[in-house]
């Protein structure tokens, strides 16, 4: 069954919200521009959070380390965008 990039997007971001609800952050909206790093103000904890979260929602282990390795460097930030488009490129694989 192939998921749609609108789909992704929205589940990711209510993610996203749950978890940054507590957080006192200056960002009003998440939407696909939005960096976890610069607005959302993620820690590598943060991160691993984000992937429990997401495995758990769409019930299948992604190989995240394709998203956050580039060229065998870890890269400093990524747009929900970004994310949105790795896990629906992902979860229609197979």
């Amino acid at each position: 069954m192939t998921v749609t990039l609108q789909k992704v997007e929205t589940e990711i971001i209510e993610i996203l919200m749950e978890m940054t609800a507590d957080w006192d952050l200056d960002v009003e909206q998440i939407q696909p521009q939005t960096s976890l790093v610069e607005e959302l103000e993620f820690a590598s904890i943060d991160y691993v959070h984000l992937v429990v979260e997401i495995e758990e929602h769409f019930q299948r282990k992604l190989d995240f380390s394709e998203l956050i390795l580039r060229d065998g460097k870890y890269v400093s930030d990524i747009s929900v965008q970004e994310l949105v488009n790795f896990v629906t490129r992902k979860l229609n694989q197979d």
